[in-house]
């Protein structure tokens, strides 16, 4: 896959007030791009959680972490809905895998990997996400992932799980929003497209590419 251009890579440090230093988060791997990947074997499957994703520290309770693997992905779809939302770190949990219900969703799966992006957040983002993930309306609800400790004791991230009954596949519209995401975050584009495939498989069978 060829190395994705790299103003996408500046445009995430410059959001996340990082500059040049967004490599330099540990030792679990890094992808063919060099961007770093946190391997987090262990994970929370709760039916519900009320609480906050932050590090263990507790030093600092505006400190939300969220780990987006849907549209939100996009950076500038994340930037109109939340701009006080700073993209972090490129992660991959095992465990969970990608799955469209005419929107993205994530669902137990066991061996695969799921890639995602950390946001910090602040209270006002998470109502924010609350309602524009329709938590009140059931549509998703919170889940909280419990991760490994890295990088100053985070130890679960906010996430959003889909519950409601609508099914079918993803607009063209909405797989564009993921598509930019994985650009952004230099993802590879072969778990994207594997649901993408499912899905849609008109949209997947020759007429786009996959991710570069």
């Amino acid at each position: 896959m060829p190395t994705p251009a790299p103003v996408s890579r500046a445009r995430r440090d410059s959001r996340a007030g990082m500059g040049g230093g967004a490599t330099d988060i540990g030792t679990s791997g890094f992808d063919r791009t060099g961007r770093p990947l946190l391997y987090c074997p262990s994970w929370d499957t709760a039916q519900g959680w009320d609480g906050m994703g932050q590090g263990t520290d507790g030093a600092d309770p505006t400190r939300l972490f969220y780990f987006a693997y849907g549209s939100n992905l996009s950076l500038d779809r994340m930037a109109l809905r939340c701009p006080a939302a700073r993209p972090m770190w490129g992660i991959r949990i095992p465990g969970w895998q990608l799955r469209f219900e005419r929107v993205a969703t994530m669902v137990p799966v066991p061996g695969a990997w799921l890639c995602g992006g950390i946001y910090v957040l602040t209270p006002a983002c998470v109502a924010m996400l609350d309602r524009i993930e329709g938590v009140a309306e059931g549509r998703y609800r919170r889940h909280r992932l419990r991760l490994v400790p890295f990088l100053h004791g985070l130890v679960e991230a906010l996430t959003y799980i889909k519950i409601d009954a609508r099914s079918g596949p993803p607009t063209p519209a909405y797989l564009a929003h993921l598509e930019a995401g994985y650009r952004d975050w230099g993802f590879e584009s072969a778990a994207l497209w594997a649901a993408t495939r499912e899905a849609r498989p008109e949209l997947a069978a020759g007429v786009r590419g996959p991710v570069s």
